[in-house]
């Protein structure tokens, strides 16, 4: 027997090193096969399975489904299957269907707390944090301490607190799998407190540990556009679009690389591929928020002004109160040569505070010159000026 578990463990770290391997040069089809042909050996690894199904989820999600409901009937109510079961159906949108799953399980293991919490978190995030308190007061819990970073920093903007979640799973002795995401949370952390460096380098860590943690090599390339390194960023965002080609935030990311590096590399064809393809994988209301902009960006970047006004309206229809929207709007109109729809653009801005605005007063500027009120247009020049001057001494 113990000659048998001596076997299975030299093989399964012979896997693991080449699953790294492959991994780290980025081929996530050889990755896949290499599990795939591991579990026709050993069908009972139920952690390989897992690992399986984790690369799956964003290239092949209905495999990984098919996998994950196969497993289930081997593994009733196998905590761990359930869990990935539902953080599967969630990055599909599938809210009602995660719920049913979930749905008369009294358990407190704690994956299935961390599932009941992120299903929760959907739509109420304060309370799936009481789901969770509530858990690690009775026991403490390195995953569920993540869980409760990830929802306090993406939903909740808490990233003071997160970051004392984070610190706090690290210091229980976390596992190798848990490292990756606990680096990968903490550079998210750091690039949305604006120190790109650090995010820069905790990125780098969670990609020496696991090269297939997609979401590093997204906040990777974010923090190095910050850095102005947009090259590197982009060699970056295609690593993460290799493992997850339909992810909506590595999209998004890609087409702010485009944009930034596009007479260098990429043609007006790819700035109209990649908009297309965000609005196309934009799922929920913030999605569509954040994918109506870049687009109406990117249209406008190429001079396509007929489409960059459609998504910027549309855009303005389903927020009304973003100032900025309305600025940019104004801007495009400008091009346009459409004077009298940007001022009014401009003054829908003003009524949301748009004078507090650096970008209000640029384009304030460009119209009252362009209706010939040059006094008017040196004065809205001043208030720009003084309008940067603030915001640089609040920052």
């Amino acid at each position: 027997m113990k000659d048998k578990i001596r076997k299975l463990q030299k093989e399964r770290e012979k896997v693991e090193r080449k699953l790294w391997k492959a991994a780290w040069k980025g081929d996530v089809r050889k990755a896949e096969k290499i599990l795939e042909e591991y579990l026709r050996k050993n069908p009972d690894d139920k952690e390989a399975l897992l690992a399986l199904t984790r690369i799956l989820a964003e290239t092949k999600p209905e495999k990984a489904m098919r996998i994950l409901d196969k497993a289930l009937e081997k593994w009733p109510n196998d905590p761990e299957i359930i869990r990935q079961k539902v953080i599967l159906l969630l990055n599909q949108g599938k809210i009602e269907e995660a719920e049913k799953i979930i749905a008369g399980i009294k358990s407190e293991n704690p994956e299935i707390i961390e599932a009941k919490a992120l299903i929760t978190a959907e739509k109420d995030p304060r309370k799936a944090i009481e789901i969770i308190d509530k858990a690690l007061a009775k026991k403490e819990d390195s995953a569920l301490r993540l869980t409760k970073a990830r929802i306090l920093a993406e939903e909740l903007k808490k990233y003071e607190e997160a970051e004392e979640e984070i610190k706090k799973a690290m210091k229980m002795g976390i596992k190798k799998g848990e490292k990756s995401t606990a680096l990968t949370l903490l550079a998210y952390v750091k690039w949305k407190q604006g120190k790109f460096e650090e995010a820069e380098k905790y990125a780098r860590k969670a990609i020496e540990i696991n090269p297939l943690e997609n979401d590093a090599w997204r906040i990777l390339a974010e923090a190095l556009l910050e850095l102005e390194r947009y090259e590197e960023a982009d060699a970056c965002i295609d690593r993460a679009l290799a493992i997850a080609p339909n992810s909506f935030y590595a999209n998004k990311t890609k087409l702010i690389c485009i944009l930034e590096i596009a007479r260098k590399k990429y043609s007006e064809k790819d700035v109209i591929e990649a908009a297309n393809k965000l609005l196309k994988l934009a799922k929920t209301r913030d999605q569509l928020n954040t994918a109506l902009w870049w687009a109406s960006t990117a249209f406008d970047a190429i001079g396509e002004l007929d489409k960059a006004e459609e998504l910027a309206r549309e855009y303005v229809r389903l927020f009304p109160n973003d100032v900025e929207a309305w600025i940019h709007l104004a801007s495009i109109l400008l091009s346009k040569k459409d004077v009298n729809g940007a001022l009014s653009c401009l003054e829908k801005a003003k009524m949301l505070g748009g004078e507090n605005s650096y970008n209000y007063w640029c384009i304030m500027a460009e119209v009252m010159e362009a209706l010939g009120q040059i006094n008017e247009a040196i004065k809205c020049v001043k208030k720009r000026i003084r309008t940067a001057s603030s915001v640089e001494k609040v920052s």
